[in-house]
């Protein structure tokens, strides 16, 4: 029998790395500020459901954040390279002496664990002792230490190989920070399976980063460090540290801007998503700039319809109408074309040269990074996804500062379920529901176009 003990189990807070208060991470330049405005995407969201009563729930669940006829402050967070000491990495997480480190998209899965296992109560217990153990100075920040010998080796952590999003919103901005290092350093790449890596995941790499492949690989074991080094993205370290420029860059919000209660809370951690992009993502974009200036542009389609390829094993959602759209998007000069089907530098072209990009929500938006300033990215959503997934892109789209556009239509189950009407919006645990095409979702569509076609940049009055 285990022995009895009266220890209790530490404070989440207490199993959290502290920025400026613990040891062991150690900056290699000074990162400056922290927070820099830039000029954010142009949003748009349309309701295009059959009925007003769910056009008006559509409506409701518009963040008022983003109904403003201006589009609000945007920042682009420092992503540094560090030396981390005592490092560990497993479980798709990082510890750094014994405690988990909050960093980018890896610090969100983080508190997204703790939320499974936790009550409401303790959830929010845990938020104000982070909140409460805000560290004073950014300790370790001024004055880097310099250029780490060549046989410390440098660690991604990538949530999986299979995902694209993930993959290139998450791992490949990463991957832009180390290509400016001064180093040769073996990379190593973590993930849960190296098994279940997909091609896009090499292809790209070759694509952008050619000078990096020989030096990465991928691993899927648990592994200690007694050094490292690492991509340290800022976004939790906005609630964990009073650092002084990001105090300066808040203050040039407007007083009553979310941007002034900075906070370990789940509503402030999804703002700041929304609100930031990292570095790594506008030198991974830069990057792929400079990587299509000689790509010739000539067979890019105006108009694109992106689709899932069925002979590549894409996702069925069992999309009801989709050749009779299909065939009503050509008439309007759209080009139907599959990613899948592209190399690396043909998907990025499409997304840099193509006027208009039209695709059902999914994974296909992460290429939003690669848009061009004056592309119009339209992506078809349902109640579900606005609910639970809207807001995924932004990032991708701030990068861009592209146009973005979602229209919002019934799930394919509002035609054949009497209930749908009277229901909540269906969780995303019981399935993603595909999308149910109908004349208003294609009126939406052709309104989009002849605002473009008519030079229109501004917000729809639909706001």
């Amino acid at each position: 029998m285990a022995p009895v003990t009266n220890e209790k189990a530490p404070m989440f807070a207490q199993t959290l790395f502290r920025p400026g208060a613990d040891a062991h991470l150690l900056y290699q330049a000074d990162p400056g500020p922290v927070m820099r405005p830039v000029r954010p995407a142009k949003i748009r969201q349309i309701a295009a459901c059959d009925d007003d009563e769910t056009n008006a729930r559509v409506h409701q669940r518009i963040e008022a954040r983003w109904r403003r006829p201006v589009n609000p402050a945007v920042f682009r967070l420092a992503s540094s390279l560090v030396v981390l000491k005592d490092a560990e990495y497993r479980d798709n997480r990082v510890s750094v002496d014994g405690k988990w480190l909050l960093s980018g998209a890896g610090g969100t899965r983080i508190w997204t664990r703790h939320a499974r296992k936790a009550s409401a109560e303790e959830m929010a217990a845990a938020v104000a002792e982070v909140d409460a153990l805000k560290s004073p100075d950014p300790i370790g920040i001024r004055g880097g230490q310099g250029r780490v010998p060549d046989h410390v080796p440098i660690a991604v952590d990538l949530r999986n190989g299979y995902n694209f999003y993930h993959f290139m919103t998450e791992g490949m901005p990463q991957l832009a920070v180390i290509a400016r290092a001064a180093s040769t350093a073996p990379i190593h790449v973590h993930l849960p399976s190296v098994a279940g890596i997909r091609g896009f995941v090499h292809g790209f790499i070759q694509a952008i980063y050619p000078q990096l492949v020989g030096r990465i690989v991928f691993i899927d074991s648990r592994t200690r460090y007694d050094m490292v080094q690492a991509v340290y993205q800022h976004r939790h370290y906005l609630y964990q540290v009073s650092d002084p420029s990001v105090e300066a860059a808040v203050g040039l919000t407007p007083a009553d801007d979310p941007w002034r209660h900075l906070s370990a809370s789940p509503a402030s951690r999804s703002f700041v998503a929304k609100s930031t992009i990292d570095e790594g993502q506008d030198l991974l974009a830069a990057d792929v700039r400079a990587r299509l200036a000689g790509v010739a542009m000539d067979d890019i389609p105006e108009r694109a319809l992106v689709l899932r390829d069925p002979a590549r094993g894409a996702r069925d959602r069992k999309n009801q109408r989709s050749a009779w759209f299909e065939q009503t998007m050509k008439d309007l000069g759209f080009r139907p074309v599959y990613l899948e089907r592209l190399s690396p530098v043909d998907q990025m072209a499409l997304w840099a040269g193509a006027r208009m990009v039209l695709a059902p929500h999914g994974a296909a938006f992460a290429h939003m990074f690669f848009a061009s300033p004056t592309t119009e990215a339209i992506e078809i959503g349902t109640p579900q996804t606005q609910a639970h997934r809207w807001g995924d892109f932004l990032q991708n789209a701030h990068v861009s500062r592209c146009r973005y556009t979602t229209i919002f239509a019934d799930v394919s189950r509002a035609g054949v379920d009497p209930e749908y009407r009277k229901m909540a919006v269906p969780p995303i645990a019981a399935g993603h529901l595909g999308i149910r095409y109908s004349n208003r979702l294609v009126e939406a569509v052709e309104a989009r176009v002849a605002a473009m076609s008519s030079g229109e940049a501004g917000p729809p009055a639909d706001f």
